[in-house]
């Protein structure tokens, strides 16, 4: 009885020990840290926009290229934001879900210890026994300048769209699965209720107990056959999230190199018309 007793105390101190060990915050580091790289990259966007009508006209439209690509990057760094804080989020749960679930293991064990030594002890008092993701030369430099941001821009959407094309093909055979196994599994369902319906009378009319037992395992069957597709379903929907991110990912980009050939363009029209204007001025 002295040994039962030395067990459970060590079952509890075990216990007591886990219930001391909870450090289990959430780990914000990697928030923190992109947090800080947006925080940087809006400061960039703010000291770009400083003084911009200062500025000559093919700094005003590096700097406004520029703005897009940072107000690009500042999107996607919130979109990882928002991906790390649902990993944090994620592993913070599993972290918890592990260590109340350590606490349930050892507080049942403590209880089956002791409901085990009741049983024991009693055992042994009634038997004794013992227990146990262009126009003019001054332009010729804006010229060069718009020509290589062009080019590179038109590359950067021609590659995004040849990576999305990839990737719709991908995500519409996915979905054709996915909707294939869910009819799948609503076959059985529906065969499930029609089976429940069918009446459990044998060829007589009368009530057969064995024909209701044939009915109800033949209804379970296809029931559990049901379940089981479904959340292959849901697992099959979980597997194609990543893929639906890297798209809209890719669409940031390609709209991003769009709004830059635009923002371009505009910025060369605006300037022609000056140009067109200055010179209209002075032969006047």
């Amino acid at each position: 009885m002295e040994n039962m007793f030395k067990d459970l105390q060590i079952k509890i101190n075990n216990y007591e020990e886990i219930l001391g060990q909870n450090d289990i915050a959430i780990d914000i580091s990697g928030v923190s840290k992109i947090e800080n790289e947006i925080l940087e990259i809006e400061d960039k966007i703010e000291k770009l926009k400083e003084n911009f009508e200062e500025k000559s006209k093919i700094e005003q439209m590096k700097a406004t290229l520029n703005i897009t690509s940072l107000e690009s990057e500042v999107t996607l760094k919130k979109m990882e934001l928002e991906d790390v804080k649902t990993e944090a989020n994620k592993m913070h749960q599993n972290t918890l879900k592990e260590y109340n679930n350590k606490i349930e293991v050892k507080r049942a064990d403590i209880k089956g210890f002791i409901k085990s030594s009741e049983e024991n002890l009693a055992n042994a008092v009634k038997t004794n026994e013992p227990h146990s993701l262009i126009l003019n030369p001054d332009l010729d430099e804006i010229k060069g300048y718009y020509q290589k941001i062009i080019a590179m821009e038109k590359n950067t959407i021609d590659n995004t769209e040849k990576e999305l094309k990839t990737l719709s093909s991908l995500i519409k055979a996915e979905e054709n699965k996915i909707k294939s196994k869910k009819d799948e599994a609503d076959n059985y369902f529906y065969q499930g209720t029609s089976i429940a319906k069918q009446s459990p009378t044998s060829f007589f009319g009368n009530i057969s107990a064995e024909r209701i037992a044939e009915q109800q395992e033949r209804m379970n069957e296809a029931f559990k056959e049901n379940e089981r597709l479904l959340k292959i379903v849901d697992e099959m929907k979980e597997k194609l999230l990543p893929i639906r991110k890297q798209e809209e990912k890719l669409n940031i980009i390609k709209d991003t190199a769009i709004k830059k050939i635009e923002n371009i363009n505009s910025m060369i029209e605006e300037m022609i018309k000056e140009l067109i204007q200055e010179e209209l001025k002075k032969r006047k």
